[in-house]
């Protein structure tokens, strides 16, 4: 009967060392999210806090009225009239003429056809003509 004393004695002794090191764990975590004890974090809250304070609804209206209310001078758009190119149609020596001028080139293996000048803007760039 002692020896189940002393092993239930030895369990307590355990069990209480895990409650302590439970309680100090949940009381550091406790102390890092802790935001007021922290001076930067009340010094934010308090400009926060003056600053919406500061707030002048009447001040704020007023500038806004005078900014762009009735009376000031607006940038309103200005609007052009549309008027589409017609298209003609080509003939057949147009077309000819432009297949003529056409040139492709082998660049690895792929034949390709420049569409518009191009400068190369970098130095790994190629420039190239239509």
């Amino acid at each position: 009967m002692e020896e189940m004393e002393s092993i239930f004695d030895q369990s307590q002794d355990e069990e209480r060392r895990r409650i302590v090191f439970l309680k100090e764990a949940f009381l550091s975590i406790h102390t890092h999210l802790d935001v007021t004890n922290n001076e930067s974090v009340r010094a934010v809250y308090n400009e926060l806090h003056n600053t919406l304070m500061g707030i002048d609804e009447q001040e704020d209206l007023r500038w806004w009225k005078n900014t762009h209310g009735p009376g000031m001078p607006t940038d309103w758009p200005h609007f052009q009239d549309y008027s589409p190119e017609k298209k003609t149609k080509k003939g057949k020596k147009e077309v000819e003429k432009k297949e003529t001028i056409e040139k492709s080139v082998m660049i690895g293996g792929v034949r390709v056809r420049a569409l518009y000048d191009y400068v190369g803007q970098e130095t790994d760039e190629l420039s190239f003509k239509a």
